[in-house]
């Protein structure tokens, strides 16, 4: 009887210490719990674990594991791993909804049953821990085929996981074909997308436990070019050479000559223009680059890159920027 309580065993491993507690009860001792109370963050991995102290071991068919009431064996998921003939259990990416108590129970074959009691604590973390959109929202040409894409770091979701809503509607990809899933489902493609298509789409995902919801946003551009500027405002410093970097979407190819570069005043009227290139302006890359050699101060700026395709006119601004603090000797033309 003196041997009863709570008994602790430290262990110390560069510098880091790990305390295990062990209850003993004479009375009680055929199941000792283990480190009994635990703490875990969001997506983390915790174990459970008993000792039984019965000679021959039991067999693993009478041990049994519950999560407030419900027997998590034989496990549902590979969420949850029994392990050392049922002796622990370990839950792995938990969720706030793995929180609770945990039960084991030892039923011997007189009949007699024996019980060691767990609480598990989940802390932070939500939503966005577990599902998370690609790009928050997409910008897609009338008439592409565009991608919406979720990630989790869960791994094994299965396909079935996922559910894809639009205006209040679920979407079936094996109904409907203006849609197709991709990446098992964490990705809807939309085929021929129109204005129509623009809005918020809902993603959610339910696994086990986990259950997680977001939302993409969807933009249809009508117009017949996307101009997107790669690297503005640039950063640079006089006497280097400055290269601007832009990138088109459209259905069709934009030949180079309809492409135009420009140097813009302060308040973005047209000051000239750079193209055809003369001097120390360069347009390679069939004119989706703007290169500025030797960069003055008086370079700084704005600049305007401008397509006319197909009847329709687009055009982007980017800033070159040049940092006072480290400026090279240069002779001002």
């Amino acid at each position: 009887m003196a041997d009863e309580g709570t008994w602790e065993c430290r262990v110390s491993i560069q510098g880091k210490t790990r305390a295990v507690q062990i209850r003993v009860d004479v009375g009680q001792s055929l199941l000792i719990a283990v480190d009994e109370h635990q703490t875990a963050p969001v997506l983390g991995t915790v174990t459970f674990g008993v000792v039984v102290n019965v000679h021959p071991m039991p067999s693993y068919r009478w041990l049994m594991w519950f999560h407030e009431g419900q027997a998590l064996l034989p496990p549902k998921s590979n969420l949850v791993a029994a392990g050392f003939d049922r002796r622990n259990i370990t839950l792995k990416q938990l969720v706030k909804a793995n929180e609770g108590n945990y039960q084991c129970v030892l039923t011997m074959n007189d009949g007699s049953v024996y019980k060691a009691d767990f609480t598990l604590k989940v802390t932070s973390g939500g939503d966005t821990d577990t599902l998370a959109p690609v790009q928050s929202v997409v910008s897609a040409m009338s008439g592409t085929n565009p991608i919406l894409q979720v990630k989790t770091p869960i791994s094994g979701v299965p396909p079935k996981a996922f559910t894809w809503v639009y205006n209040g509607r679920v979407i079936n990809a094996d109904q409907d074909k203006h849609y197709r899933f991709t990446s098992y489902k964490k990705g809807l493609q939309i085929m021929g997308a129109g204005t129509p298509d623009e809005g918020v789409y809902s993603v959610s995902m339910v696994y086990g436990k986990i259950s997680a919801k977001t939302q993409i946003k969807l933009r249809i551009n009508v117009e017949e070019v996307i101009i997107t500027p790669d690297n503005s405002p640039l950063k640079t410093v006089t006497g280097q050479n400055a290269h601007f970097y832009v990138s088109f979407s459209s259905i069709t190819n934009v030949p180079w000559k309809e492409v135009s570069w420009y140097r813009l005043n302060d308040d973005k009227t047209r000051r000239k223009a750079l193209t055809p290139p003369t001097g120390r302006y360069r347009t390679p890359s069939n004119r989706r680059q703007l290169s500025i050699l030797g960069v003055l101060k008086s370079d700084e700026g704005f600049y305007e890159v401008e397509v006319k395709h197909n009847g329709a006119k687009v055009s982007a601004v980017v800033e070159l920027v040049i940092d006072p603090s480290i400026w090279t000797n240069s002779v001002e033309q």
